[in-house]
């Protein structure tokens, strides 16, 4: 109650802008307008209203026999395979972002080598898996197989990152000590 009367206090004391919400209600109808002119009507008009149509058809209509369907053109079969695309690109991403990760800490190797492999993790992060999606589609041509290269991809700038986030964070006095007793950098690695 005390909260709601000191809300309206506040809006009262704010000064009335109506020329700012009558500028931007007419910029924003003169975009639409201007949109709106240029739409092209013809028969890519009745082409797209046909995919409209069809595509609210099969959603109030679905086809029970693709829903159930135990072979390949299944959708539970076409669901499993989905999800063993995701897994298989996710460990084989994980996988190959280790090296990466090693070469991407500050802490494990120099500073400049650090840098070179933050910015590859970086690079690799950067772009959409739907454009790595159409480069490997380009490659494989559709299938799983474009998919788990995809996954891979950008599992490795996504887990990279962890991993680096994880190696800095470490005990670095352990680290030292198998040093102190001889141990090569792999072996350190490896413990």
């Amino acid at each position: 109650e005390m909260m709601n009367s000191k809300v309206e206090e506040k809006l009262k004391k704010e000064p009335k802008s109506y020329t700012y919400i009558i500028a931007v209600i007419v910029i924003v109808l003169g975009l639409l307008v201007w949109s709106a002119m240029s739409i092209k009507k013809g028969d890519d008009v009745k082409d797209s209203m046909t995919i409209a149509k069809n595509i609210i058809n099969g959603i109030l209509h679905p086809d029970l026999e693709f829903l159930f369907r135990f072979d390949s053109k299944g959708v539970i079969y076409l669901l499993f395979e989905t999800m063993c695309i995701a897994f298989l690109g996710t460990i084989i991403g994980a996988i190959i972002s280790i090296p990466f990760a090693f070469i991407s800490a500050k802490k494990i190797v120099s500073k400049y080598v650090a840098v070179i492999g933050r910015f590859f993790t970086m690079c690799v992060r950067t772009v959409p898996a739907f454009i790595y999606g159409l480069m490997f589609i380009g490659v494989t041509g559709p299938g799983a197989l474009a998919g788990v290269f995809t996954m891979s991809v950008v599992s490795i700038g996504m887990v990279t990152k962890l991993y680096i986030d994880v190696i800095e964070d470490l005990d670095f006095g352990i680290i030292e000590s198998l040093s102190a007793i001889g141990c090569t950098k792999i072996e350190q690695i490896r413990y």
